[in-house]
Parts: C-alpha cells; structure tokens; sequence
C-alpha cells in the first residue's frame, strides 16, 4: 500500500472519530438541557410552596387578620377621623344619690385623646359615626382600710356591702330612656381589706349620636386616679 493510501485511510479514520466525538458532545450538550429544563420542572412547585407558606406568615401577623384585643395593640395610638376611639380613666365620684336609679361614673379623657373625634361629656361617651364598636369597662371596687367604716353612698356604709355591680347602658336620639347592654356583678364574701374587679367587653352596632355611660352600685367604693388605671371605660371603631 502506498504511502498517499495510507494518509486517506488515516485521514478517514481521524474524520470519523471527530465527526463521532462531535455527536457525543452535542449529545451531552442536549442531556444537560434537558436536565437543567427539569430541575426548573421540579423547583417550581417548591417555590410556590415557599412564597405561599411566606405569604401565610405575613397574613398572620397583619392587623387585620389579628384577634380584636390584639388589634387594638397592633393599631396606631392616634387614630384618623375614619377611626373614632377613646380611653377613659375614672375620677373621685361625685354622684348624688338617687331612688332607683344606679349612679353614672365620671370619667377623664386621657391627654393624648382629647382631639380624638369620639367624645365625652359629663358622663356619657358620644358615638360620632355609624358603625361596629367594640365598647369595654372594667370598674374596680375596694375596701383599701380593711373597714371601710367612712365609705358611705345614700346612707350605706362600705363596711355593709355584700355585692357590687357595674352596668353598661345604652341611649338613644330614637330612645331617649337608658337601657343596659352589658352587665357584671360580683358578691364580697370576705371581711376586711378586699378588692373586686369586674370587666366586660362586646361588639355593638351603634349610630350617630348615640351615647354610653357606665352605672355602678356603689361609686364610693370605686378605685380611681393615684391607684393606678383600675378603673377605665373606652370604645373604638372596628
């Protein structure tokens, strides 16, 4: 065999190993396509997964989605016109006594909502807007001697009181008379120094101009100002 048929089989020989090495490669080049296309494939789902589980925890801690105690936690201190609310801290009573009729408690607005669009008047708490409030009380009636010997409302001695109550009442411009809402009362079963403290909260419907007060069974046993906040009446707008 000569010498230029030999250099043609070697040149066919070298031409189809390349043209087999180019195959190959455009081969492994098409599986790692595929397998990059499929890991894609195969992620997607995780991070839907990922972002909705992400989204779910978002929701869980917004505002909106919270209980009604914490919302108003969660909530900004002073609230826009769109969202009337209040909190009012008791003062030494100065009820007159009255046949038949429980005494209202006096109230102080708290300085930093004195511009708030919900207001209060001598008594009463006005609602400014129609809407769902959430109205809550708690009254805190004591025996801070142990005796309570100089504690009197309408000729009742302190040291007499078996039971207490608080009543939340309810007016109207269509129903001018008082009629109660919400209601706690609690018995004194001990002698001496004693505390009781009675809450009561609810969602209500209420209308413009409609008014609340807080009625107590005796407001001469009733904590207020320099004994801390025990004694508070507010409402707010949901």
């Amino acid at each position: 065999m000569d010498g230029a048929r030999m250099q043609q089989l070697a040149e066919e020989h070298y031409g189809y190993r390349w043209e087999r090495l180019a195959g190959d490669l455009r081969r492994l080049q098409c599986l790692a396509l595929f397998c990059l296309l499929l890991l894609v494939l195969l992620a997607m789902p995780v991070i839907y997964l990922l972002g909705s589980s992400l989204r779910c925890k978002q929701d869980e801690m917004s505002p909106e989605t919270l209980p009604i105690f914490q919302k108003q936690e969660a909530s900004p201190a002073n609230y826009s016109e769109s969202k009337p609310k209040i909190h009012l801290s008791a003062i030494k009573q100065n009820s007159s006594c009255a046949n038949n009729v429980l005494p209202i408690l006096e109230w102080t607005v708290r300085r930093n909502e004195q511009h708030s669009p919900m207001k209060y008047f001598n008594g009463f708490l006005v609602i400014p807007k129609n809407g769902y409030y959430f109205v809550y009380t708690q009254v805190t009636f004591r025996c801070p001697d142990g005796t309570c010997e100089n504690i009197e409302y309408c000729g009742k001695k302190g040291v007499d009181v078996r039971n207490v109550m608080q009543v939340v009442s309810l007016k109207s411009p269509s129903y001018p008379a008082p009629r109660p809402i919400m209601k706690g009362e609690s018995s004194i079963d001990n002698y001496g120094k004693w505390k009781k403290t009675i809450y009561v909260g609810g969602i209500f419907q209420l209308w413009e101009d409609d008014t609340l007060m807080v009625n107590v069974s005796n407001p001469a046993l009733v904590g207020f100002g320099g004994e801390g906040d025990i004694t508070y009446f507010g409402a707010f707008l949901i």
